[in-house]
This record gives structure tokens, C-alpha cells and sequence, in this order.
């Protein structure tokens, strides 16, 4: 028996990063950052998935599992006024505080609907993938994100037609806010 092991998967990735910064200056500091970016490749992840049909390695080419198509990043740091040109022990005692915080965005990763049934029966190809006979788009609620009635099982001994990362899942929201001394 001979084994063989291939990585040839392919892969692009391109972007266009943005970013503003202001020093520290009458008490206000702050840093914005944005990034538009896209990666596609033909294989979802490093090694570890194998392609629906190893003939046919053009039909998993779609944005890679990992792609953030938007990031925002904000950052802030305020020197609250009070006391500030107070003497030194009531400005110890009572001023010196900041106000600092941090604000992430970043849309949702690619999502890829998979079936469980072996309908192509076949024994050396990867997650198979259903037939898309809709808009996969969906209200986009805590209940349901996409629309699940847009799949159907293929024709048995046939692979489906969707294609890797129809859905792109739901993205981020974080705020982290601080006040020191």
C-alpha cells in the first residue's frame, strides 16, 4: 500500500489597512485602525480538511474559513480635568484619573453548511456540502442566522453544488472601558 500526502491548496490575500493616531496632547490620546481585507483559497483550513472532491479541487476555491472582511479598531485615553492645576496634594489625593477604553469590531467568518450522509459515496473526499436551490441569506436572529430550507441533499452518488462559506456568521462587538490613577 503506498500513501501519499499532498498540501497544494492555493491561496490570495489582499487588503487595505487604514490607521490614525493621535499622541498624547491637552490631556487626549487616541488611535483608530481599519482593515479591508479578503482571502480566498481553495482548501478551509491548514491540513486538516480534505476537499468534498479530491477530482475537482476548483470547487472548494471560496473565502477562506478565517476571513474578517471588516475590522475597526478604536483606542482612547482621556485625562479627566479635575484638579489639574490644583497643588500637589490635592491633585494626588483627588486628580491624576483617566478615562481609557477600546472598541473592536469585526464582521462574522465564513460559514460552510455540510451534510452527514455519504450521498456521493465516496471514501477519500472530505465534508460533503449540499445542493443550493436558494438565497442562503437568512434574517440573521438568535434563532436562526441563515436560511436552511436554500439546502437539499443532493442526487445520490452526486456531490452538491454550494460552494465553501455561503454564510458568513455573525460578527463581533467588543467595548473595554477603564479609569485609573
Amino acid at each position: 500500500m503506498i500513501t501519499e500526502r499532498q498540501t497544494s491548496a492555493g491561496s490570495r490575500y489582499d487588503a487595505l489597512q487604514l490607521g490614525v493616531n493621535k499622541r498624547m496632547s491637552q490631556g487626549i490620546q487616541f488611535g483608530l485602525a481599519y482593515t479591508l481585507s479578503k482571502a480566498i483559497t481553495d482548501s478551509p483550513d491548514d491540513r486538516t480538511t480534505i476537499a468534498q472532491d479530491l477530482r475537482n479541487l476548483i470547487a472548494d476555491r471560496a473565502i477562506a474559513s478565517f476571513d474578517k472582511t471588516h475590522i475597526l479598531v478604536a483606542n482612547y485615553i482621556w485625562e479627566l480635568p479635575f484638579f489639574r492645576g490644583a497643588d500637589k496634594l490635592l491633585y494626588n489625593l483627588f486628580g491624576g484619573w483617566q478615562l481609557g477604553g477600546i472598541y473592536r469590531a469585526e464582521a462574522g467568518t465564513p460559514l460552510t453548511v455540510t451534510i452527514s450522509p455519504n450521498r456521493a459515496n465516496s471514501f477519500f473526499g472530505g465534508g460533503q456540502r449540499p445542493d443550493l436551490i436558494a438565497d442562503p441569506k437568512g434574517p440573521r436572529t438568535i434563532d436562526q442566522w441563515y436560511n436552511p430550507s436554500a439546502f437539499a441533499l443532493p442526487a445520490m452518488n452526486t456531490f452538491g453544488n454550494a460552494g465553501r462559506s455561503l454564510v458568513r456568521g455573525p460578527g463581533l462587538n467588543l467595548c473595554d472601558l477603564s479609569i485609573y490613577k
